[in-house]
């Protein structure tokens, strides 16, 4: 018992310890994610190449030098545009001039970042940007994951559309925090779109620089932490009931040990008890077993009438070699008394006997001896 309880308090103090390290190692990676800087207020500024900050959401960013930074708060929710300075014009072109600029979107709700949510990103730019009348033919190039802070934390979109007669591209950048999502979109006219251009490296060191207060969900997150609380549940409900089997299981071998030994006690009397019965028995065929009865008249006319207390003597002394009790031995006194008391009435009938056969002689000798034998 001892032993099983040392058991289950080794498994709760591991089990609490990887859950406390597991907490710790969480908090250590979240920690170094964000980057303070320079509050960002509403209105528009010039960025200098230093980071910029917003308390609420939380997250901070690192603007392109020379652009224009607008943050708002107010109407739908807080927005950021980061704009290039305005080119100077050319005299006598009227070629229009468009400005590369890099948009903030959030998204107030947290989703990982997984096939699942690249294939409904997908479908959530086709129909956003599909239905506005300023991104004609609008269409979903490619998508695919980045490497943001980590390995795949990020899904990268290419997308194409029309403005009027200029064909336009832009780059979707998706990133999550533990409570939004955050989108990041870089505009530029398609002649000027070009992978390896300082321009386009320019915009992704900047969307690169993204900060935010905490890391993306997993998808798995909800399930595992229920998995792992129905498993310390099942574990503590499976230490429970074999340690209340083991202590149950001791106490019935007790009970049995306790009843083995009453039973054997109980035995034992029986046993006492039948051998006292079989003895009461047998002296009880021994009493039963009287002496043979005699009948005086029948002997009395035998010359041997007159040894019948010689016999009857003889008897009692043969008789007394059984284990009568006290009355049996009584009562055969009784019986001799009365014996010897009858004798004189015997003796009369054997003279009237012997007087009425005189004449018959040697036919009443012959009777007599019949009868004796």
């Amino acid at each position: 018992m001892r032993i099983w309880n040392l058991v289950s308090a080794i498994y709760v103090i591991s089990l609490v310890s990887s859950l406390t390290a597991y907490s710790s190692s969480v908090e250590s990676s979240l920690k170094g994610l964000f980057s303070e800087g320079k509050a960002l207020t509403n209105g528009t500024v010039e960025a200098d190449g230093s980071r910029m900050m917003s308390s609420a959401p939380r997250f901070s960013i690192v603007p392109p030098a020379g652009w224009s930074v607008t943050y708002s708060t107010e109407n739908l929710g807080p927005t950021l545009v980061m704009q290039e300075a305005a080119p100077k014009m050319v005299p006598g072109s009227l070629a229009p001039i468009f400005r590369r600029n890099i948009t903030l979107a959030i998204i107030q709700e947290a989703s990982p970042i997984d096939s699942l949510r690249e294939k409904s990103f997908k479908e959530q730019l086709a129909n956003t940007y599909g239905k506005n009348a300023l991104t004609k033919d609008f269409q979903v190039i490619e998508t695919k994951f980045a490497d943001w802070k980590s390995t795949k934390d990020a899904i990268l979109a290419y997308s194409s559309w029309m403005a009027g007669d200029i064909q336009m591209m832009q780059m979707n950048v998706l990133m999550s925090s533990n409570n939004q999502q955050y989108m990041l979109t870089y505009t530029d006219m398609a002649s000027r779109f070009l992978p390896e251009s300082p321009e386009m490296a320019l915009a992704w060191q900047s969307i690169m620089s993204l900060d935010l207060s905490d890391a993306a969900p997993s998808r798995f997150t909800l399930p595992l932490a229920i998995g792992a609380l129905v498993a310390v549940v099942a574990g503590l409900l499976i230490m429970f009931k074999v340690g209340r089997r083991r202590r149950f299981s001791g106490l019935y071998d007790d009970v049995d040990a306790g009843a083995e030994s009453l039973s054997g006690l109980a035995l034992s009397e029986a046993d006492v008890s039948m051998s006292e019965d079989v003895q009461k028995n047998k002296k009880a065929k021994k009493q039963v077993k009287t002496a043979p009865e005699f009948d005086p008249i029948s002997f009395e006319t035998s010359e041997a009438a007159s040894e019948l207390p010689m016999k009857k003597e003889s008897k009692a002394k043969e008789y007394s070699s059984f284990d009568l009790s006290a009355e049996d031995q009584n009562e055969h006194v009784k019986v001799s008394q009365k014996s010897k008391m009858k004798k004189p009435a015997k003796d009369k009938v054997d003279a009237s006997f012997q007087e009425e056969f005189s004449m018959a002689g040697e036919d009443a000798s012959w009777a007599l001896n019949v009868s004796n034998q």
